[in-house]
C-alpha cells in the first residue's frame, strides 16, 4: 500500500499499514476456509419469523414490480446538444 510515500510534514508513529493488511488476509483467510463467522460471531433468527420477513420481503417486490409497469416505459432524456 502506501509504505514508500510520506510528506515530508509528516511522522510516522506505528507501522499501520502492515497491521491492517495482517489483519484483513487473516479475515480473507477464515472466510475462505468457512471458520468465521461461527456461532459466537453469528445471529440466529425463529424460523416463523424469517418467514414472515421473507414473505413482506416478497410482497414488497411484487408490489414493486407492478407500480414500474403501471408507470410505463421511463422517459429517455436527451442531450439537447444532439439533436
Amino acid at each position: 500500500m502506501f509504505t514508500d510515500f510520506k510528506p515530508k510534514f509528516t511522522k510516522r508513529y506505528a507501522r499501520l499499514t502492515e497491521i491492517a493488511v495482517a489483519g484483513i488476509r487473516q479475515y480473507v483467510k477464515e472466510v475462505k476456509e468457512g471458520s468465521f463467522p461461527d456461532d459466537d460471531h453469528s445471529y440466529t433468527v425463529n424460523e416463523a419469523e424469517y418467514q414472515k420477513l421473507a414473505t413482506m420481503v416478497a410482497n414488497r417486490r411484487h408490489y414493486e414490480m407492478t407500480v414500474r409497469r403501471r408507470a410505463g416505459p421511463k422517459q429517455q432524456h436527451r442531450d439537447p446538444s444532439q439533436r
